[in-house]
């Protein structure tokens, strides 16, 4: 094995094992016209501010304020390169995984949060990259993205304390879509280690959705009891433009390829993904 493409695989190896939880697929560099590429990809969503958008609840929820405190998906990503003629290109990709997710709210009478957690369901995401190239190490690239995960209700929470006795719909809805705009640089990382090093950056519009559904609740505290009658989330994401700030390591006979890639303003992300061309 070429020692590019062991250096680029030990490299991959140190983020993904001392990354776990932050990591993804932004990858601006695409498989060849008919090529495959696969890879994982593990991604984190630290911090997103929502807007609640059901402010006259049916039950006693009336949200004052939505959050996404935490997302975190594992997937497997596949991609294939559509066409390159001359210096345009473009592909499309498809990722699978599982996802958790955890909301806050504050409710708006009492002051008091409401968190509800979300585990093991399923994320599919359809995504389309062209890419223009400016100069021999310069590039420029847009993508769409749009995401969707069905996930079921792990368990509840009322003033910090656990909710029981819950009945209603148990599955949250994730909706999301993003757009960029991204500006990307190459560089070689000496003359040895056949590395391509390729920083990016770039504004991106981003349009979240969740909604829970319908829920019913009891929450017992040491000196409370809380019941919740159709209490329901939905919300759509406050700050609608954002940054990507991200990076590719590539061996320089294009097999292995490693991404990092923030997202921040919109929301608080990291990702990381790993991939390999066919």
């Amino acid at each position: 094995m070429p020692k590019g493409r062991v250096l680029a695989l030990a490299v991959g190896f140190i983020f993904c094992t001392g990354t776990l939880f932050a990591a993804s697929s932004g990858s601006l560099n695409l498989p060849e016209q008919g090529r495959f590429s696969a890879g994982l990809e593990v991604d984190r969503v630290y911090h997103k501010d929502m807007l609640p958008t059901n402010p006259t609840s049916t039950g006693p929820i009336n949200l004052l304020s939505l959050e996404i405190d935490e997302i975190n998906r594992f997937n497997s990503v596949v991609s294939y390169g559509l066409f390159k003629r001359g210096a345009l290109s473009s592909g499309v990709s498809l990722k699978t995984g599982v996802a958790d997710l955890r909301l806050v709210g504050v409710e708006r009478d009492t002051q008091l949060p409401l968190e509800l957690f979300y585990e093991h369901g399923l994320y599919t995401a359809l995504g389309t990259k062209g890419r223009y190239q400016l100069s021999d190490s310069v590039a420029l690239a847009a993508d769409v993205q749009w995401g969707y995960s069905r996930l079921p209700l792990e368990r509840t929470a009322f003033e910090n304390a656990p909710g029981s006795l819950v009945t209603g719909n148990k599955r949250a809805q994730l909706k999301e879509f993003q757009a960029s705009l991204l500006l990307q640089k190459d560089f070689a990382v000496g003359r040895k280690t056949q590395i391509k090093f390729s920083p990016y950056f770039g504004p991106a519009f981003d349009k979240t959705e969740v909604r829970t559904g319908f829920l019913n609740f009891t929450s017992i505290g040491p000196v409370f009891i809380n019941q919740l009658t159709n209490a329901q989330t939905e919300g759509r994401n406050e700050e609608e433009w954002g940054w990507i700030l991200g990076f590719d390591l590539v061996s320089l006979n294009q097999a292995l390829k490693l991404n990092v890639e923030f997202r921040f303003v919109s929301e608080e992300a990291v990702t990381l993904s790993l991939h390999y061309n066919f």
